[in-house]
């Protein structure tokens, strides 16, 4: 019997080391952004690696950036028609056509704000990240012209609904970071939660820049309807539906930058006096008392 001691003790110490594994927590599951994120900078690095010779991440530029978006076009799906085909600018073509297919630039923008952050994430340096050089925003602004990438629906054509709801979670966003700016972490959840309501098809998907381009655009509309307003002297008021939300959100900013400029100075006329010579007074007399003579 002394001998089964060992054993069961053994035993339960095994079950105890088993349950103490399975009571690990395990590892949040990773996000959308982040997984996606993950899967782009693998694939940039392969890219790399294959290069002859290798490239490695402190020899990476922007040329090479540059280089991976046009190998990434051999598998776009968007076409793309050449200034010498009949069917150049028009999103719709009646008929099928030899121009190559590329990559959607709405597509291209979120893939390179994604790799941006995932180079400062492995220790490159904000100052040298060759995702945020001036070459990699002129390609992209030449691949957003209305002929070059033609989609089959506009990147500002937003429904009012998914507006609304694009202006109620950014808000929300917003006032949680007391009224800051949104990283693009912050971005990538708005657009999931727009995408969640009206996202259901490949044209009404946004990415995290649309969100954000949309928003901007919202600004710009909300400040015209706000001098609108203002000018009237209370005697208009904005039917835009968006004006009360952004009113509220952002309403008090612009007031206080309209407050902040100083009116310009008025000028005031300088009087000047002229002081009158005053007569001196006559000096005064006094007579000193004669001494006694003894």
């Amino acid at each position: 019997m002394s001998g089964d001691r060992p054993k069961d003790s053994a035993e339960g110490s095994s079950r105890s080391g088993g349950d103490h594994q399975q009571q690990l927590p395990q590892p949040a599951p990773l996000s959308r952004y982040e997984s996606q994120k993950r899967r782009d900078w693998n694939t940039f690095g392969q890219y790399l690696k294959n290069q002859r010779p290798p490239v490695s991440l402190s020899q990476c530029n922007c040329n090479h950036v540059l280089e991976f978006l046009r190998y990434l076009d051999q598998f776009g799906k968007t076409k793309v028609h050449l200034h010498g085909c009949m069917f150049f600018g028009q999103p719709d073509p009646p008929a099928p056509c030899t121009c190559p297919l590329r990559q959607a630039w709405g597509s291209l923008d979120a893939l390179i704000g994604r790799l941006r952050a995932a180079y400062e994430e492995h220790g490159g340096s904000s100052e040298t990240n060759p995702f945020g050089n001036g070459a990699i925003r002129v390609y992209l602004r030449e691949s957003t012209t209305p002929h070059s990438r033609p989609l089959p629906i506009r990147e500002d054509c937003w429904s009012e609904e998914a507006t609304s709801t694009l202006v109620e979670v950014w808000g929300k966003r917003y006032l949680e970071l007391n009224r800051g700016n949104l990283r693009q972490k912050d971005w990538q959840e708005v657009a999931d939660a727009v995408n969640a309501k009206h996202g259901h098809t490949k044209k009404t998907h946004r990415t995290d820049v649309q969100c954000k381009n949309r928003i901007d655009t919202i600004k710009k509309k909300y400040k015209i309807e706000k001098a609108k307003v203002t000018s009237s002297n209370g005697t208009l008021t904005s039917s835009w539906p968006f004006f009360e939300s952004l009113d509220n959100l952002i309403g008090s900013n612009f007031t206080a930058k309209k407050q902040a400029s100083p009116s310009p100075p008025v000028a005031l006329p300088v009087t000047t006096y002229r002081r009158t010579p005053t007569s001196t007074p006559p000096t005064a007399v006094v007579a000193c008392p004669e001494e006694a003579v003894g």
